[in-house]
């Protein structure tokens, strides 16, 4: 089963990356969703990369969220130990990846793509028998417009169209475990970027 929503909304200012959480404007979505956003803010919250709400959504959900797993990683000592989401900071953080991120990295394009040749570990997960698409990165996107400039404007006003699309096979997330998830992909998008001259089969890459 597949339910998608559409918002679509008004807006003047500058151009950047637009975040609508729903029910700011009075859709419908899963109450985990709901629940997770208010325990997070006590409220709901818009977001735009060009503005201060950019700060407010890092200084409030992701660098706590960041601070959190630091101390705990400084107290155990091994990271290896713990089976949870994890902010990673740098790429470098990344030579350890918990159990529960695993499916996720795996399902990332480029990772998937050297899994499924044999160049890097797989943890034993078949990604061949993943599905099509990455129903993360589709959970990431949610509610998410990358670029204003982009929208169509009427009488001066950018027309922001959000969309949501939630499959019943969905693997059930907080906005938080997103959050990691999203951060991971963006680490490992920027490392490829840079031009790392480190073969993927090398026990030094960071995601081999």
């Amino acid at each position: 089963m597949t339910m998608e929503l559409v918002n679509t909304v008004t807006v003047s200012g500058e151009a950047g990356r637009f975040f609508d959480p729903g029910y700011l404007f009075q859709s419908r979505v899963p109450q985990n969703v709901l629940n997770d956003l208010k325990d997070n803010l006590g409220t709901t919250y818009f977001r735009s990369e060009s503005e201060n709400a950019a700060s407010f959504f890092f200084n409030n959900i992701v660098n706590p969220i960041a601070e959190m797993k630091e101390k705990l990683q400084f107290t155990i000592g091994n990271i290896s130990l713990v089976d949870d989401f994890v902010w990673f900071k740098e790429i470098e953080d990344m030579r350890y990846i918990p159990e529960c991120m695993r499916i996720p990295l795996l399902y990332h394009p480029y990772v998937r793509k050297l899994a499924s040749e044999g160049r890097i570990e797989d943890f034993g997960i078949d990604v061949d028998a993943f599905d099509k698409e990455n129903p993360y990165q589709r959970l990431i996107d949610n509610g998410v417009i990358e670029n204003v400039a982009d929208c169509p404007i009427e009488d001066g006003h950018h027309v922001l169209e959000f969309k949501w699309e939630w499959h019943s096979t969905d693997p059930i997330l907080e906005l938080k475990q997103l959050e990691c998830i999203r951060r991971m992909y963006e680490l490992i998008d920027k490392d490829r970027e840079s031009g790392s001259e480190i073969s993927p089969t090398d026990r030094q890459c960071h995601i081999a």
